[in-house]
C-alpha cells in the first residue's frame, strides 16, 4: 500500500482500517488532493483484501 501497513487478518480489523481511512479523507478534504488519492488507493486495496477474506469465511462447497 502507500507506505502504511494495515495488519488485518479479520474482516472486523479491516473494516476498522477502512473507517480510519475514510475519516482521513474527510479531514484532508480538497486542500490535500494527493493525500486523498493515496488514501483512496489504500481503500481500493483493502476492499480487494476484504473480498478475499470474505471468500475464506465461506463454508467449503465440497
Amino acid at each position: 500500500m502507500n507506505g502504511d501497513a494495515y495488519p488485518c487478518s479479520t474482516v472486523d480489523a479491516l473494516d476498522r482500517h477502512l473507517a480510519a481511512l475514510a475519516d482521513r479523507i474527510r479531514r484532508a478534504g480538497p486542500r490535500f488532493p494527493a493525500l486523498v488519492r493515496a488514501f483512496r488507493a489504500d481503500i481500493d486495496l483493502l476492499l480487494e483484501r476484504r473480498g478475499w477474506l470474505r471468500i475464506a469465511e465461506l463454508p467449503d462447497a465440497a
